[in-house]
């Protein structure tokens, strides 16, 4: 029988790979696995770019639809504070105008003023001279002498009544009657030289509650 040969201190026997078979490498795994993370972040980072873009681009339309509803209302404030400046300014003038026309008028009737009152003035005169002149027509008729008459309305002189002769401050003498037309806020207007003479220093007191000027005794005894 052959001898069989035995060495010692051999080791463990190695295989050699076959021909045409690849060794696994596990580095190459992990770089395909950290690719694919890396795609798969980069198209979630894609889609949250495009996403964000579309919110930019609808916030943008909206900020412009903004923009313009602000130009118009801006416009439209514009448009109405100019229409009420030129209404005013219309109105203003308008007002102006009748101010100026109203102060026209009153000069106008200011510088009418004296001549009325002129011919008022030659009016009671001419009514005066009437009364005059048909009291001595009276007289001559056989009536009341002129002295016995009050001069202004022709009454005859009484010891009662309107009739009542009364002196005035000025000296001309009127019947109460005509004084009692005359008295306005505690005076008295003389018709003959429109001089004022104040009631409220005589003690008796008539109808119209006004104090009465003294009695003309002299007068009431011609």
């Amino acid at each position: 029988m052959p001898r069989q040969s035995s060495s010692k201190g051999a080791g463990p026997s190695t295989s050699k790979p076959k021909a045409g078979s690849k060794k696994p490498n596990p580095g190459a795994n992990n770089t395909n696995a950290k690719a694919e993370k890396l795609k798969a972040e980069l198209e979630k980072c894609i889609r949250e770019v495009a996403t964000q873009k579309e919110k930019n681009e609808k916030l943008i339309t909206d900020h412009a639809e903004e923009i313009e509803g602000l130009e118009q209302s801006k416009l439209a404030k514009k448009q109405e504070v100019e229409e009420d400046l030129e209404k005013f300014e219309k109105e203003t003038n308008e007002e102006c105008s009748k101010r100026t026309t109203h102060l026209e008028e009153t000069r106008e009737h200011e510088r009418k003023i004296p001549m009325q009152k002129e011919l008022n003035d030659l009016r009671v005169v001419s009514t005066h001279f009437a009364n005059r002149a048909e009291a001595l027509e009276q007289w001559r008729d056989g009536g009341a002498r002129p002295w016995q008459c009050c001069e202004w309305c022709q009454t005859q002189w009484a010891h009662t009544g309107d009739s009542v002769p009364r002196i005035l401050d000025c000296g001309h003498t009127m019947c109460e009657g005509c004084v009692n037309k005359n008295a306005k806020y505690g005076m008295i207007k003389c018709t003959f030289d429109n001089s004022l003479t104040n009631t409220t220093k005589f003690q008796f007191t008539n109808k119209y509650q006004k104090t009465k000027p003294p009695k003309n005794y002299a007068l009431l005894h011609i």
